[in-house]
């Protein structure tokens, strides 16, 4: 999300560092979580290191390159619904069990209801424009 605002102003090195750093940290999750808990703790750890590189790439953007970034709070709704979605499909998929007709057009409903949450500034400033 903010990788853009380095290298737009020519500092890439930083990027350099922050994916090192994350990979390194990624390294060291699996080597400890790994013979614990087993393959899963690899996505686990990997979504961790993830997380550790985006806030990283936002600390170094807003304190160090001092460039505009976009607010986290625009961002978290996104995600939110992104995992509204992912949790639903996990839900449907282990539990819920629907049946399979009825499994698709609600995936598809979810689809549509998390497409149109996402872009719902983007439809509101088109219809604005038809109307005037």
């Amino acid at each position: 999300i903010y990788k853009r605002h380095i290298s737009y102003a020519k500092k890439t090195y930083y990027t350099s560092i922050i994916i090192l750093s994350a990979g390194a940290l990624n390294i060291v999750l699996n080597a400890i979580f790994i013979p614990k808990l087993g393959s899963i703790a690899g996505a686990y750890t990997t979504v961790i290191s993830y997380f550790f590189q985006c806030l990283l790439t936002y600390f170094v953007v807003k304190y160090l390159i001092k460039s505009y970034i976009t607010p986290i709070k625009q961002i978290i709704g996104k995600i939110l619904v992104v995992l509204m979605a992912c949790g639903y499909y996990y839900l449907d998929l282990y539990f819920l069990k629907s049946h399979f007709l009825v499994s698709p057009a609600l995936k598809f409903a979810m689809l549509s209801l998390c497409f149109f949450m996402l872009f719902w500034n983007y439809f509101h400033l088109f219809f604005m424009k038809s109307e005037s």
